[in-house]
């Protein structure tokens, strides 16, 4: 599984699913291994946990001046932006003139993309109140799919291309690294470490 690269908590998961009520439970009966007041409470848990999580992330970290906090994660606020507001209008587009019209599916799923994709099941499950606070509660289930293809799809190519990497002549060596030229630089080189056997990164550039 670690060549694969996949998540523990996706195998934990996957586990779960099969010793529950989707699994082993329609073989079986019941709701598996697990009592029904377990999922009682993991039903509570999602998006307490989701909260919990973002408001921690900066936690006992000193923020730097804005200038150098652009300089380090500018691109990646561009990048970000630039794919979410896509799958927003990939979505839109793709509701308002196919799934609304052809299959009745409410216009609000056209955020259902961004949010599965971009954001995955801790946003889905953040967002559920919302969802069915609006009365489209059941637009969770597709979503929560739509992030698993997400997922499966991503470590699918992803090992694919680390593995094409790894075998292609044209990888850079980290042998070849350098420092960077300037106190300010900020570029990461990921090379392929022969000696260690793995994948490594560091700032500096390389000849």
């Amino acid at each position: 599984m670690r060549k694969l690269f996949i998540p523990t908590a996706v195998i934990g998961g996957f586990l779960v699913l099969g010793l529950g009520p989707e699994g082993m439970g329609r073989l079986l009966g019941g709701t598996g291994i697990f009592p029904e007041n377990v999922f009682a409470v993991w039903r509570q848990l999602p998006g307490l946990l989701v909260t919990v999580m973002s408001a921690s992330l900066l936690l006992g970290e000193h923020l730097p001046p804005f200038r150098k906090l652009w300089s380090i994660s500018g691109s990646h606020v561009i990048i970000i932006s630039v794919m979410s507001m896509g799958q927003y209008a990939v979505g839109g587009i793709l509701v308002w003139f196919l799934l609304e019209p052809v299959f009745g599916i409410n216009h609000k799923a056209g955020a259902l993309l961004e949010m599965s994709f971009n954001g995955g099941h801790g946003t889905l499950a953040g967002v559920t109140p919302v969802l069915q606070q609006y009365g489209v509660g059941d637009l969770v289930n597709v979503g929560l799919g739509l992030a698993t293809i997400g997922i499966v799809s991503g470590i699918v190519v992803g090992t694919t291309l680390v593995n094409y990497a790894i075998r292609s002549p044209r990888s850079p060596s980290c042998g070849k690294l350098h420092p960077p030229l300037t106190k300010t630089s900020t570029s990461i080189i990921i090379c392929w470490a022969p000696t260690i056997g793995q994948w490594t990164s560091g700032k500096g550039w390389l000849k």
